[in-house]
């Protein structure tokens, strides 16, 4: 009977131990992967302030000024002129007929009734002409610096 029960104990024992060492074995595990993760979040925030600081660098208004000036015959930017802002007032609405629908009949049609077409202006198909050409006319009175970031862009 008592080499039964050192016997059970024995295994018990065994088994317990078994146990602990598959647990030390998974904190030991989790312990790596927590202290990877932690060195992952560290490099990504070190990304995205170093992202943060270009950004900032590159969004600096001297610096936008000076690309706008130096691209404005290529891009052909304009100031904004007043008469360009409409008001509420310049909308048209659309008109109510008495069943409670709006003219021009069903579908795409009725959701635009009584709105004026857009006019193309030579502005902006000689952009569209422009960006759809194969070969791009290199920017009159520029000097491309060999490292400028906008100049890597547009080619």
């Amino acid at each position: 009977m008592m080499r039964t029960v050192n016997i059970i104990l024995i295994g018990g024992m065994m088994a317990g131990a078994g146990v602990v060492y598959f647990l030390k074995y998974e904190a030991e595990h989790a312990t790596t992967r927590v202290a990877q993760l932690s060195r992952q979040i560290q490099q990504e925030r070190e990304a995205i302030a170093t992202l943060r600081a270009e950004w900032s660098l590159l969004n600096q208004p001297k610096r936008l000024q000076e690309m706008a000036d130096r691209y404005h015959t290529y891009l052909e930017l304009e100031p904004l002129d007043p008469n360009q802002v409409a008001t509420l007032d310049d909308i048209p609405f659309r008109q109510v007929m008495p069943d409670g629908g709006t003219a021009g009949g069903k579908g795409p049609e009725r959701l635009f009734a009584g709105v004026k077409p857009i006019e193309h202006t030579g502005t902006i198909k000689k952009s569209t002409d422009r960006v759809g050409k194969a070969d791009k006319p290199e920017p009159k009175g520029v000097d491309p610096k060999p490292n400028d970031l906008l100049n890597t862009i547009i080619r």
